[in-house]
């Protein structure tokens, strides 16, 4: 069996995000692979059976190498990397239908990914390969397993537990409560540098045709972040702190 496991590599959470493309598109360049899809390929590498093959797929600019190496570390046998310049801020339509093409060109009997990147946080691209593809989709998920030619999976909503389940070839999201990110021994990483990573065109399987950017990235800061609350448990020092701070900041008059 296949598995083809979507990987993106994205702007690094600890660093500052940049744009570029006359300030159009994130700075990807310094950039690692996202947690949720480390934690797809551990899935990947829990289900495997004798004889399959872990494929790490990934659509982006030069820089997404650097993620399919950590990919092929964690476990993956081989990686392919689509990238061409009509590529340049594509929206999720044109990646889910690029991703499916590629897929289907790998002969995918299962499509693994998480449920939803850590950059764009759409978490559409799963559901529109499925459709694209045709295929059956389990959805965030997590419990992952195999059961003869089929997948099942636990998906939690709010207090309902659902079992889920459904036969390959199929297209599969999972959660970050799905398992634990495999983390690359010296063993893997050495193993990695042998490990073939296919770069392939537009023009070097079925693609779509690329309409262009449909979107484009205007604004990219840091999240705001609150102080530490302070708890007090005493009513009359509660009230008292408030109204010096008041008072402090001109929004009362000093004095009680």
């Amino acid at each position: 069996m296949k598995i083809v496991v979507l990987v993106k590599h994205v702007p690094d959470p600890e660093e500052p995000a940049h744009l570029v493309g006359d300030g159009w598109r994130l700075d990807r360049s310094a950039g690692t692979l996202s947690e949720i899809d480390a934690r797809a390929l551990a899935i990947a590498a829990e289900i495997r059976a004798e004889g399959d093959t872990v494929t790490a797929l990934t659509m982006g600019a030069q820089g997404a190498t650097a993620s399919l190496r950590r990919a092929l570390a964690a476990g993956a046998d081989d990686a392919v990397h689509v990238t061409d310049d009509a590529l340049a801020g594509a929206d999720s339509l044109t990646t889910a239908r690029v991703l499916a093409a590629a897929a289907s060109h790998l002969g995918a009997d299962l499509v693994l990914s998480g449920n939803t990147a850590s950059d764009g946080m759409g978490g559409v691209v799963p559901a529109m390969i499925a459709e694209i593809l045709a295929l059956p989709h389990l959805t965030h998920i997590e419990d992952v397993r195999r059961e003869g030619d089929r997948l099942t999976g636990r998906r939690v909503s709010g207090p309902v537990s659902r079992s889920v389940s459904a036969p390959f070839p199929l297209v599969a999201s999972v959660v970050e409560q799905a398992g634990e990110p495999l983390i690359p021994n010296f063993a893997g990483m050495k193993a990695a540098r042998s490990k073939p990573i296919e770069t392939l065109s537009l023009a070097d399987f079925p693609a779509p045709e690329i309409p262009g950017a449909a979107w484009a990235v205007t604004l990219a800061e840091p999240t705001a972040t609150r102080e530490r609350a302070e708890l007090i448990d005493d009513v009359d020092d509660a009230v008292e702190r408030i109204v010096d701070l008041l008072a402090g900041t001109g929004v009362i008059g000093g004095g009680r």
